[in-house]
């Protein structure tokens, strides 16, 4: 018995299966193979088989065109990202609903000679695009994610695109797209009123000030009751038989565990509050660069009292289950 069953597509495309269903893809004219399997991101994610593995048998030329393919799938990720749905479509691709003023769908095929033309500038510009809606939170998120639905709705309008949107028309027009963003982006910050900015900036920061002083006394609360539990139990369980000492241990213990718990969830909400103080950090400078050194003076000293609590966090938790067993070691 063969450990490759080889499966024969039209056009020279062959697609050997091992035993555990992955999947090799070799080929011998890229521009059918592309015309096969248009879409990188739907290959990968195709169902009727497991993992597959593209290779590449014939020019340079062609082991060039098959990066440019696989790394497409960035501009499938923010696509991804902005539309509304995502529906399987023919032949083995994506259709992306789009929407701000008149509902877009855009198909992710490529043409060869297109796909050719991309060059690192452009893939360049993809994966920064792709990061930035990956780092802002939800509020910047959406204002992002409109403003590119815009630019592209507006550019695709004016080239008289409205019908049969494919990956060829976005790259055709991704200068243009990226233009128009930049302007949408100008246009929202002419708009904005630095009195407004800077009264949201003070209440901002109290709020997080507020917030980290709660959870910093909340805490600490909790972390002191453990060690006053061990006190209280220690003086009362020492002269008691050994099965209620280790009964009386056992539940102990559960409960330093749930207090050690609370203690991570809340230093993993620190985490997210760091994040999320860079980033209101970074778009008040932006409005406020008369002011740079006490934005970042005052976020500095915001982001230096979370960390501060998570030591707090970290060094409590390791003395509460360090006097824990030194109490266990005593009683027993």
């Amino acid at each position: 018995m063969n450990k490759y069953q080889n499966n024969v597509l039209e056009d020279g495309i062959v697609i050997h299966y091992d035993e555990e269903k992955n999947a090799i893809i070799t080929f011998s004219n890229f521009e059918l193979f592309l015309k096969a399997f248009p879409s990188s991101r739907y290959l990968l994610k195709e169902k009727q088989v497991g993992k597959y593995n593209i290779v590449d048998i014939e020019t340079e030329s062609d082991s060039i065109n098959l990066k440019k393919y696989k790394e497409l799938a960035t501009l499938d990720n923010i696509l991804n990202k902005i539309s509304i749905s995502r529906i399987n479509s023919t032949p083995r691709c994506y259709e992306y609903e789009i929407f701000n003023t008149k509902k877009t769908i855009i198909k992710n095929t490529i043409s060869l000679d297109v796909l050719e033309s991309l060059n690192d500038e452009f893939f360049q510009q993809l994966h920064y695009i792709n990061e930035r809606l990956s780092a802002l939170n939800k509020p910047q998120l959406e204002l992002e994610k409109s403003f590119l639905v815009k630019s592209i709705e507006d550019v695709l309008k004016q080239k008289n695109l409205t019908q049969s949107i494919t990956y060829d028309d976005l790259v055709n027009c991704f200068n243009e797209i990226c233009e128009e963003h930049e302007l949408l982006q100008k246009a929202y910050m002419d708009s904005l009123d630095t009195n407004t900015i800077k009264f949201d900036y003070q209440k901002k920061t109290q709020e997080v000030n507020d917030k980290l002083q709660t959870i910093l006394s909340d805490i600490q609360n909790k972390l002191l009751i453990p060690p006053l539990g061990l006190i209280i139990t220690l003086a009362n369980i020492y002269d008691k038989p050994p099965l209620i000492k280790s009964l009386t241990m056992l539940v102990l213990f559960f409960f330093f565990v749930l207090v050690g718990i609370y203690a991570y969830n809340q230093y993993k909400i620190l985490d997210n509050y760091l994040s999320t103080i860079e980033h209101w950090k970074n778009f008040y400078i932006k409005f406020l660069s008369k002011n740079f050194k006490k934005v970042a003076g005052d976020f500095k000293n915001i982001s230096k009292i979370a960390s501060s609590i998570q030591h707090t966090i970290v060094i409590t938790s390791v003395i509460n289950f360090i006097l824990y067993i030194i109490a266990f070691a005593f009683i027993f």
